[in-house]
């Protein structure tokens, strides 16, 4: 099994400066996500040098193994203390988030070099490029160093990634940034395993380094399975759908507003007719507001999604025959095999009973995983157009 010290946890400052050597901790629950931000947590006993640590703008620092597994600042403290027991000295529990974060706390300026109460009514951010490219730009240009003194991420700097991806037109005006870039790693995904771009922020020594990647191929490493103890669980859920005609209305009033009905005729014919009704009053375009009623059908379509949860063995470890953002295969036994991107990544460590790590690997096949065809269909609308405030 191994030891505590092959999971270490330090605080360090905003600018990645260590505060704390290792901390004593009771509990580590760290996971990441592939495009996505998840808080993860750290339950320590509360003694002087963690206690004066913990706080604001500090970060929290998972090495597992010798290598940064998580990191990033924390965003909740929770101290409790007993009159007797095992917490009469006090224990702190600790929520930290990914340094990722620090993208979904900003918005797309129009133009990122002036403040925003400068911004002019049609100013809008535009790039035409390789997705990757895009990501990157729009990084620099709202917290990374081209960005406003006041906007910089502490430590943040533009990593590789330039010239992933499908070439695109992008514009942005005063939208989330992390929902931006998730936009454009989809949109930009022709051709890359998995049909999407990664892009993450990770410490690399004193840097928080921007980046976008492409997903490897390691479903020749990567091969999870019952019979090899590779794979824990296996879940298939299959849902009725909730939307199989939609009948969406575009803009203006009473009889003067265009009506479209959108339907699922294999969904009716199978299940039955379930109505729903799109109010879509901002849009005239006819095109747009089929776009609309697909949007709606895709959302409530029968579903059938498949979720994996796998781990370790000697013969496949994290870190070496996958990682995030890799490319698995989940071999179930008697049902079709599964290719998808890795997911997830979890971490949980409890020094009296040992460590485990997990990885979630869940379909995202168009015909199985509607709730994704319909993200992609929103973001494609979004790329269609020129969103305005």
């Amino acid at each position: 099994m191994p030891g505590l010290l092959d999971t270490e946890v330090t605080i360090t400052d905003r600018h990645c400066v260590p505060v704390t050597n290792p901390i004593r901790y009771v509990e580590v629950d760290a996971e990441i996500r592939f495009n996505a931000i998840v808080a993860g947590s750290v339950i320590a006993p509360a003694y002087a040098e963690l206690t004066e640590a913990l706080l604001p703008g500090h970060r929290v620092v998972i090495r597992d193994q010798g290598a940064i597994f998580k990191s990033g600042p924390i965003e909740g403290l929770d101290f409790v203390r007993t009159a007797t027991g095992p917490d009469a000295a006090g224990r702190w529990m600790v929520d930290f988030g990914d340094d990722g974060a620090h993208l979904a706390n900003r918005i797309t300026y129009p133009d990122p070099s002036i403040p925003a109460t400068e911004q002019t009514v049609d100013a809008q951010w535009t790039g035409t490029g390789p997705a990757g490219t895009l990501i990157l730009d729009l990084v620099d240009d709202n917290g990374g160093p081209a960005a406003l003194t006041a906007r910089r991420v502490p430590q943040l700097v533009i990593g590789d990634g330039a010239g992933l991806g499908a070439t695109l037109t992008y514009a942005s005006r005063f939208q989330d940034l992390y929902v931006e870039l998730r936009a454009l790693a989809v949109l930009g995904g022709t051709g890359v395993p998995g049909g999407e771009l990664g892009f993450r922020v990770r410490q690399v020594d004193r840097d928080l380094v921007a980046e976008v990647y492409a997903p490897r191929d390691r479903t020749g490493f990567a091969r999870f399975s019952f019979a090899t103890g590779t794979l824990r669980q296996l879940q298939v859920t299959t849902e009725a759908p909730t939307c199989t005609v939609a009948i969406v209305a575009g803009e203006g009033r009473g009889t003067d507003r265009t009506i479209v009905e959108r339907v699922d005729a294999a969904a009716v014919a199978t299940w039955w007719r379930s109505e729903e009704f799109v109010d879509a009053q901002n849009e005239a375009d006819t095109e747009q507001l089929e776009h609309a009623g697909d949007e709606t059908l895709d959302g409530g379509r029968e579903q059938l999604t498949i979720t994996t949860e796998t781990v370790d063995t000697p013969q496949v470890v994290y870190g070496d025959a996958y990682t995030l953002g890799d490319l698995a295969l989940v071999l179930p036994g008697p049902t079709t095999p599964v290719t998808d991107i890795v997911r997830a990544v979890r971490l949980q460590v409890v020094p009296r009973t040992g460590r485990v790590r997990t990885a979630l690997i869940g379909t995202q096949a168009a015909a199985t995983d509607p709730a994704w065809v319909a993200g992609n269909r929103t973001l494609a609308r979004r790329a269609a157009r020129t969103e305005r405030i």
